[in-house]
């Protein structure tokens, strides 16, 4: 496994921004996108993030209360696309979705599904300027969200019919994923129940994130 120490000192073009935020929420209860996190909702803190951290555009890809979602955006800069198999789709279907409206000039993608909305944006311009088909942040040596990916990448994964998810597809696909050591806890955190969400929440609040 190759672990990057630091950021790419180099210069990249701007990179889009994906937020997958058309699943159901079945475990949860109720549309995750929407829930409250210190003072404001995990969508609208996951593009709040993006954009500051540079990524252009931001695409957010609805399936579940698509409705809602535009509404709790409405101000922001965002393209949104919506998955209408959402309820019978896993998430690569979103990302795919998503990929599909990028500008011809745009290579790189930061990744992220809408439940976890606790990386920093210091986080996430580190890994804009992190070279990779795919690269994931890691603390204390566990993966966590967004990604990275190139856009070479996102055309094999076109080619998947397995049922893996994005790191079996990215796999198969030859990528070689990449590793990006950050001090953010925030990356592992997500919320696709009840208690993890309670975690979140008190996680937030100890961190003094805004």
């Amino acid at each position: 496994m190759n672990r990057v120490a630091e950021a790419d000192n180099v210069d990249h073009a701007p990179a889009a921004g994906i937020i997958a935020a058309a699943g159901s929420s079945k475990r949860m209860g109720i549309p995750k996108a929407l829930l409250p996190l210190n003072g404001m909702s995990m969508i609208e803190r996951l593009v709040k993030s993006m954009i500051e951290a540079g990524a252009d555009p931001i695409i957010v890809v609805t399936g579940h209360a698509a409705e809602q979602v535009r509404r709790e955006l409405e101000g922001y800069p965002v393209v949104f696309v919506h998955n209408e198999r959402y309820d019978n789709t896993q998430m690569l279907h979103s990302l795919l979705l998503g990929a599909a409206m990028l500008d011809k000039g745009t290579e790189r993608v930061l990744f992220c599904p809408v439940d976890s909305p606790a990386a920093s944006v210091d986080t996430m311009k580190k890994l804009l300027l992190t070279d990779g088909d795919y690269v994931s942040p890691s603390f204390h040596m566990k993966a966590g969200h967004p990604v990275i990916l190139s856009r070479r990448l996102l055309r094999s994964l076109q080619e998947y019919t397995g049922n893996g998810g994005l790191r079996n597809a990215a796999l198969e696909a030859g990528a070689q994923r990449r590793f990006l050591s950050v001090d953010d806890e925030g990356i592992l955190i997500h919320a696709n129940t009840p208690e993890e969400y309670v975690k979140m929440c008190e996680w937030m609040n100890t961190n003094m994130r805004e």
